[in-house]
């Protein structure tokens, strides 16, 4: 414990970069970096993300739970009272396989993040981390929304690349140090391919890493163009999202309720259906996930508003859309 608080006597930058050290190794380092928060020299926002990458519960020795904010609290009893709650709509939706009767389109750990990503700075050290491979990567950019005109589909013309070999875009995504850094990369590349890769890197993970959205978020801010390619991938996914496991479809879903939150609704789920012929387990599984992930931002009767006001028949048409939507809580 000498070592934090070393790390305490020093200057705010030299702290800094002696908890990024720290954090290389987070696992092994846990009982320093809840030290260095009840010495004020973390966050508490920064404290909550490493719990919520470790689960260890060796952090309330040392800090005890007073540093966890009521709003926080609440959220957490939240986060398992959605976790329930998808559980039973899954089950009500009558899925074909037993893998789509256990999803739980809920995920912990992005919930987690959502929340935290929303509390303000309470001590001089609040890097903006992102869980990355194992490990934690800095990420300094705060994404604003952007407003986006309809324009044109392009047409995707690439298969999904495979991540047996890391893909370009995957090694900038890797290599970056921050969301602005690798927007700025992967701005040289505006394709259909580049996109792509971005939504399997991030499907491909165990859980869903709030990086990638915000990159995709910051590329369609930067160049109207990405909207585009995302919208277009969207709906290759969506159509033929059947091979994909259950992880893969609540990952990929949550990421695309993450973004929508910055676009317009209608350029993504012009492509998604209710219709029998057109719905899958597997396609309505995303499509959860996406709802789930726009429930933690916005309330219920918002969200059934706005896709009544799209005008969408595909997705509200039917006893299949009726029982989608009732299930999920929704008045459409």
């Amino acid at each position: 414990m000498e070592k934090a608080f070393s790390i305490a006597q020093k200057s705010k930058q030299e702290q800094a970069e002696a908890v990024e050290e720290l954090l290389k190794n987070i696992k092994q380092n846990i009982k320093q970096l809840a030290l260095l928060h009840k010495l004020n020299v973390i966050s508490t926002k920064l404290l909550l993300q490493i719990y919520v990458y470790t689960q260890d519960k060796s952090i309330f020795d040392i800090t005890g739970t007073e540093f966890l904010e009521p709003d926080v609290i609440k959220y957490l009893k939240l986060k398992e009272v959605r976790k329930a709650e998808s559980e039973e709509n899954l089950r009500s939706l009558e899925y074909t396989s037993q893998d789509d009767k256990n999803a739980n389109v809920t995920d912990g750990n992005s919930e987690y993040q959502t929340k935290i990503s929303q509390l303000s700075n309470s001590t001089p050290v609040d890097l903006e981390i992102t869980l990355e491979n194992g490990g934690i990567t800095e990420s300094t950019v705060k994404n604003d929304k952007s407003n986006t005109t309809q324009s044109t589909r392009l047409k995707r013309h690439v298969e999904p690349p495979s991540l047996t070999k890391l893909s370009n875009t995957a090694k900038i995504l890797k290599s970056s140090s921050s969301i602005a850094d690798a927007s700025k990369k992967l701005l040289q590349s505006p394709t259909q391919d580049t996109v792509a890769q971005l939504c399997e890197t991030c499907y491909k993970q165990q859980v869903y890493n709030r990086f990638y959205g915000s990159v995709a978020i910051s590329l369609m801010s930067l160049m109207s163009n990405f909207v585009d390619l995302f919208a277009t991938e969207f709906q290759y996914i969506f159509t033929n999202c059947s091979e994909m496991d259950t992880d893969e479809l609540r990952t990929i879903g949550t990421f695309y309720g993450h973004i929508m939150l910055n676009q317009d609704w209608s350029q993504f789920l012009q492509y998604a259906s209710l219709d029998p012929e057109a719905s899958t387990p597997s396609n309505r599984i995303m499509l959860m996930a996406v709802i789930s992930e726009l429930k933690l931002e916005l309330d219920k009767s918002e969200i059934a508003k706005k896709i009544r006001d799209l005008n969408l028949g595909q997705l509200t048409d039917g006893e299949l859309a009726k029982k989608f939507w009732k299930v999920n809580g929704l008045n459409i």
